[in-house]
């Protein structure tokens, strides 16, 4: 093969391939996804799996906002902020997939059980060992209760 073949091949390998590839979103950042796209494509029982968790079970901060429209009532992107609309939007195709209840209800316990791991690992490090054992008893009862063991 000569150089300008060479060249030519290079040069087609290079304009096939995409500028960008997407980003993947972080395994948290997908949990969240997840659980708010189930929550907009399920308000109906959307309640019950949002009520117990806080804000700060969410790390990024546009899910944080999109879960606090969730449990005011919010469900329609209409009625959200207007720079949280292509979110909605995103969440809703990620959950066109088929929403079901208990996707629902395994997508919270992934993120509250996320955010106790998280906190148990911040008592931990401050020296807090009352407040370490009883997050890690928590998070014990909430996976017994999601082996339906509780």
């Amino acid at each position: 093969m000569g150089i300008v073949a060479t060249l030519r091949a290079v040069r087609a390998s290079v304009r096939s391939r995409p500028v960008c590839a997407a980003a993947q979103p972080l395994p948290q950042q997908a949990r969240e996804r997840r659980l708010l796209g189930l929550a907009l494509a399920q308000p109906a029982v959307a309640g019950r799996y949002l009520e117990g968790l806080p804000a700060e079970a969410f790390e990024e901060p546009a899910h944080r906002r999109a879960f606090d429209l969730l449990v005011s009532g919010a469900v329609r992107s209409e009625e959200w902020p207007e720079e949280l609309r292509p979110l909605a939007a995103q969440l809703r195709a990620d959950a066109a997939d088929g929403a079901e209840e208990s996707e629902l209800r395994e997508a919270a316990f992934r993120v509250q059980e996320a955010a106790l791991q998280r906190r148990a690992a911040t008592l931990r490090d401050r020296g807090d060992e009352r407040g370490y054992l009883a997050t890690l008893d928590l998070l014990r009862r909430l996976r017994a209760a999601s082996r339906g063991e509780a």
